[in-house]
């Protein structure tokens, strides 16, 4: 793979994890989708909602160090 289409990939995968991570939170806070859980469930889904916020955050990161990187490489073929 060339080195800008590698880095056009990047910042998708960046963009795609920057809008999930807002997603999970809200849904997180949102009363009235949580609402037809009972509270034990409500629960189970905030704690799932959030490590999928925590990985999103993760991932975001390495796929800004792994763009951080190529770019200042000299290598154009990956």
């Amino acid at each position: 793979m060339e080195k800008g289409i590698l880095l056009k990939k990047l910042e998708e995968c960046i963009k795609v994890e920057e809008s999930a991570i807002p997603l999970y939170t809200q849904h997180v806070h949102n009363t009235l989708f949580l609402s037809d859980f009972e509270k034990k469930d409500q629960d189970r889904v905030k704690a799932i909602l959030m490590e999928l916020k925590k990985d999103s955050e993760k991932h975001k990161k390495m796929f800004e160090d792994l763009l951080t990187e190529v770019k200042g490489s000299g290598k154009d073929v990956y």
